[in-house]
């Protein structure tokens, strides 16, 4: 059955917001009277959640607090180092053309992701940004569960099996499997190929020109490679 809508991730997948997470997670552990954390293991502690990354990076005893910093936090400092993933625009735009739906799916506050989306001129290249709520994230209402995952395809009115998960962690991959929906990873985010080889996806992508190539036949723009 042809693809008709795709999900993407936004985080590592569609935009490169790791400074400015690293700002707000630094100023929370400063705070909390924590050791400060290198960028990379920030970078590499993302995904699943702001929750899950607390409970990674400030201890589990420590998280529910954390979470509350660094909502304020990182509402200071959102758009530090903020910008899109190379081949981003170019995919979707492709996508719009071909009659395919685009919707961002991501553990992040919605009203945030859809700040992100507009600042990079990314907001009128999706119908849809769905998100969460801190509410929603405390009690696990994100992905990879399959109750989130049924919501963003109702919300969509969509069909799981002509649907297709964007992603770039195996929290994608899970949240695409309990979803139904097929599932292709990028190695643009905090995991790389190998972390993601294994996971179930139809194929694990270096970038998104590889991706658009690859799965939908668009060439990559003049003086750009699917390699870049």
């Amino acid at each position: 059955m042809p693809i008709r809508t795709v999900f993407f991730d936004l985080d590592g997948t569609l935009v490169d917001n790791f400074t400015a997470v690293a700002v707000a997670c630094n100023l929370t552990m400063r705070a909390l009277a924590l050791p400060e954390i290198p960028y990379e293991r920030v970078r590499g502690a993302v995904g699943g959640s702001i929750v899950l990354t607390m409970q990674r990076l400030a201890g589990p005893e420590n998280a529910p607090q954390a979470v509350k910093l660094y909502g304020g936090f990182f509402a200071e400092h959102w758009a530090d180092g903020l910008s899109a993933m190379e081949g981003a625009a170019w995919l979707l735009d492709n996508l719009g053309k071909a009659g395919i739906r685009r919707a961002v799916l991501t553990n992040k506050n919605e009203a945030f992701s859809r700040r992100i989306m507009e600042h990079l001129g990314l907001g009128a290249m999706v119908e849809d940004v769905i998100g969460t709520s801190e509410e929603g994230a405390l009690r696990g209402f994100r992905k990879p569960r399959a109750d989130f995952m049924a919501a963003a395809l109702s919300r969509m009115g969509t069909k799981a099996e002509e649907s297709l998960m964007v992603g770039d962690s195996p929290f994608d991959a899970e949240a695409g499997r309990n979803g139904g929906m097929a599932v292709r990873l990028v190695a643009t985010g905090s995991h790389g190929a190998e972390a993601l080889a294994g996971l179930g996806a139809l194929a694990v992508h270096r970038n998104l020109y590889e991706l658009g190539e690859s799965a939908f036949g668009y060439p990559p723009p003049e003086g750009r490679t699917a390699t870049r």
